[in-house]
């Protein structure tokens, strides 16, 4: 977690997903489970429904992941 936004990193996929603490909760409400168990299109799926835009990683956070999971630049 980054401040008052979440940052969702997928096993198995390339993109990743900051979120604000209440759009993640919406979106687990809206499939009734948490968004670890959430394949990407449900999430994307999710965020057309909802109206919740996509919010950028910096660029310190994207280096966080990569760093988080072993992976070099």
């Amino acid at each position: 977690m980054f401040g008052s936004l979440i940052v969702l990193a997928l096993a198995g996929n390339y993109n990743n997903y900051k979120f604000y603490h209440r759009d993640l909760r919406r979106i687990e409400d809206f499939y009734g489970r948490p968004a670890e168990d959430l394949t990407e299109a449900e999430i994307v799926n999710a965020m057309r429904k909802l109206g919740i835009q996509k919010i950028d990683l910096t660029e310190q956070e994207e280096n966080d992941i990569l760093d988080s999971i072993g992976e070099e630049d």
